[in-house]
């Protein structure tokens, strides 16, 4: 039974258009996986579905009703956005049961939070005040926000950042049991070992458009498109999109041609990071792959890339990244 699609979005901002006629299909219990580049669309998909974006063109139809007029907060969605500020309320507890008060529900909050605070593992922050919360503690805050009114579609936009891979691990499967409760989930990570891992489905995104869509086992073996191929069967690397000359760090301008638009191939092994207080990006995360320890970074323009640690960093350190080898850059305009 489908619960939700988006048919024919397209959205401009600043001019320029992100969302290029993006059609979407999704039946009840999927795990559907947005995967693509910075800049690609994945996020301004996302809220033309939950409803911060009106598209401008299109329709996006929740169980039958066209809901694109229709405000967020009367969409019945469970909603994670990335970079979203919590609410300034007085503890955890009235973080958690806020959509249960404001939306009128007259059931047992007290059991609700607790519940959904227990599967996350963060019963005892639930009287810890909001503003003395981490960057792990408030994303696992967000996520059981999200889900304690048990929506039929969970929206969930890089839920993984900031949180550790034991509780990835335990957050990945309380993941699968929603879905096989017949909750829909969308998620948007770039972590692809993760995505495998989880989805049922993958869509992937380039320059404004879903080019291509299965289940990852297939797409796997018989992708058709070059950047499906790289982004599943080469992890950990970074895809970068540079429009009109800018090169957002060490990629030699000399080889672009002012306003066309280049897309930069980098595999982790490229490039490395070293600690640096005036660094153009900082470590969000610290992964471990066959032996090598990978920075998760984000530049300073919030490009993310992925690259080798050569040097003693730690998670939340200001970086400069290095080049060690050649890596592919194509004109894609």
């Amino acid at each position: 039974m489908t619960i939700l699609m988006a048919s024919n979005l397209w959205k401009s901002i600043g001019g320029r258009n992100i969302l290029k006629g993006v059609d979407l299909k999704l039946d009840k219990g999927d795990m559907y996986t947005l995967v693509g580049g910075n800049g690609v669309g994945k996020t301004t998909l996302v809220k033309c579905i939950v409803g911060l974006y009106k598209p401008d063109n299109g329709k996006v139809i929740i169980n039958g009703v066209d809901v694109t007029e229709t405000p967020p907060s009367k969409r019945g969605l469970g909603v994670v956005l990335q970079g979203t500020p919590l609410l300034p309320l007085k503890n955890v507890y009235e973080h958690i049961s806020f959509p249960l008060v404001s939306e009128g529900n007259n059931t047992n909050h007290k059991e609700l939070v607790v519940d959904i605070a227990d599967k996350l593992g963060i019963t005892n922050l639930l009287y810890k005040k909001i503003t003395e919360l981490s960057g792990g503690e408030r994303q696992k805050v967000a996520i059981a926000t999200a889900l304690v009114r048990r929506p039929k579609i969970l929206v969930l936009d890089e839920p993984f950042s900031n949180l550790d891979i034991e509780y990835r691990m335990m957050l990945y499967q309380l993941l699968l049991d929603l879905r096989s409760e017949g909750i829909t989930i969308i998620l948007v990570s770039h972590i692809i070992d993760d995505i495998i891992y989880i989805s049922d489905k993958i869509g992937i995104m380039y320059d404004g458009k879903i080019i291509e869509s299965g289940p990852p086992e297939e797409l796997l073996k018989g992708a058709s498109n070059y950047y499906t191929q790289l982004i599943l069967r080469e992890p950990f690397t970074s895809i970068i999109y540079i429009r009109n000359g800018y090169s957002p760090f060490f990629i030699d301008d000399g080889k672009l041609t002012n306003g066309h638009k280049y897309v930069a191939i980098i595999n982790y092994k490229d490039i490395y990071v070293y600690r640096d207080a005036a660094g153009e990006g900082e470590i969000i995360d610290i992964i471990s792959r066959d032996g090598d320890e990978i920075a998760i970074v984000r530049l300073r323009n919030g490009d993310i890339i992925y690259a080798s640690v050569n040097r003693s960093v730690s998670k939340g350190d200001k970086v400069s990244i290095k080049k060690v080898s050649e890596f592919s850059l194509r004109r894609v305009d």
